[in-house]
C-alpha cells in the first residue's frame, strides 16, 4: 500500500483542499491529541473496503487446497470472547416437563 501522509486535525482543517487533493493518491491520516482520529481516502478506495469486508466465501468458490487451509487457519485460530459468548444459543433448547392429569 502506499505511504500515508500524517496531518494534525488543525492543520487539515487550514489546508482541507490540499490534502483532498493529497488522499487522491494517498491515505492522509489526522490526528489529534492523543492519537490517530480519521483517515482519508477516495470514494473508490472507501467503496473496495467494504465490499471486501466480511465478503462471504462459500467452498463453491475457492480451490480445494484453498479450502483446506481455509479450513485448517480456522480450526488453528479459536473462537474469541465474543463468539464464545454467543454458544449457549447453539444449546438444545430445554425439554418442557408434561405432566398428564388423569381425570
Amino acid at each position: 500500500m502506499a505511504s500515508t501522509t500524517s496531518v494534525s486535525a488543525s492543520e487539515f482543517q487550514s489546508n482541507f483542499a490540499r490534502y483532498a487533493d493529497a488522499a487522491r493518491s494517498n491515505p492522509v491520516m489526522v490526528t489529534r491529541p492523543g492519537g490517530e482520529a480519521l483517515v482519508v481516502l477516495t470514494a473508490d478506495t472507501y467503496a473496495r473496503l467494504r465490499a471486501a469486508y466480511r465478503r462471504v466465501v462459500t467452498l463453491d468458490d475457492i480451490a480445494a487446497d484453498e479450502a483446506s487451509e481455509l479450513f485448517e487457519a480456522l480450526t488453528q485460530a479459536g473462537a474469541t470472547p465474543a463468539a464464545r459468548a454467543l454458544d449457549h444459543l447453539m444449546d438444545d433448547p430445554p425439554v418442557a416437563d408434561h405432566v398428564s392429569a388423569k381425570a
